[in-house]
């Protein structure tokens, strides 16, 4: 779940699914154009962000569906 302040305080946003998958498809790309290695320390440390953002949107998917949020 992504967070974003609002006057000094974070609130929880959730996205939609399709939101979700695209946000998944974007960073899959962008995975797929700089390498799981990466070329330098930048980006290396990119990769594991984006398996990271990855791995918590498939979650955020999966308990969508689990509770029946999505169609």
């Amino acid at each position: 779940m992504m967070r974003e302040s609002q006057h000094g305080r974070c609130r929880s946003v959730v996205h939609s699914p399709e939101r979700l998958e695209e946000e998944i498809r974007y960073m899959e790309a962008r995975l797929d154009e700089i390498g799981f290695e990466g070329d330098c320390a930048y980006e290396r440390a990119m990769s594991r962000f984006f398996l990271e953002q990855i791995a918590a949107r498939r979650q955020q998917l999966a308990g969508m569906e689990s509770s029946g949020a999505r169609t």
